[in-house]
């Protein structure tokens, strides 16, 4: 499964660094958006746990997609 969105995307640092607990990219922070930085990290060790993946893809101005792998049981 993928979702992907048609925003600013992420910078290679960010795309390293998503998935830790507490961490917010820098627009994030100075914005407006609200959020604790658990979220990506919840959901890689919940997908993790069943055996599957997640991924992310970015590049400048073309958005962001995340995949899931999930073994087929």
């Amino acid at each position: 499964m993928s979702v992907h969105n048609d925003g600013e995307g992420l910078s290679p640092e960010d795309q390293q660094r998503i998935f830790e607990g507490f961490y917010r990219t820098k627009s994030a922070e100075s914005g407006a958006k609200q959020g604790t930085g658990l979220g990506l990290m919840l959901s890689r060790s919940i997908i993790a746990r069943h055996g599957g993946a997640i991924t992310v893809e970015s590049a400048p101005n073309q958005g962001v997609t995340f995949k899931v792998t999930m073994p087929i049981a």
